[in-house]
């Protein structure tokens, strides 16, 4: 059994919010390179940092994201398919 990631309406909110911290997200930031972005993608430990799949903590400054959104799971099977509850 594994969890794949839904996702949900995007948020209206400019950051995270205390409220999100534990939830998966999804949060496009702009890169200290001009023009460039990077893609964080975890868990919120915080309103302002997040752990990845590898259990690394990423912060962020919330100043700096372009677009973030909440992404719900689902438990399926190996083969893919969703499982009831």
């Amino acid at each position: 059994m594994r969890e794949v990631a839904t996702v949900s309406e995007p948020e209206r909110t400019s950051a995270p919010r205390a409220q999100d911290v534990g939830m998966r997200a999804s949060i496009r930031i702009h890169d200290e390179e001009p023009g460039k972005y990077r893609d964080l993608l975890g868990f919120l430990v915080s309103p302002t940092s997040i752990r990845d799949k590898r259990g690394a903590i990423k912060s962020f400054d919330p100043a700096r994201i372009v677009a973030w959104k909440l992404l719900e799971t689902q438990e399926v099977s190996e083969d893919g398919e969703q499982m009831s509850k």
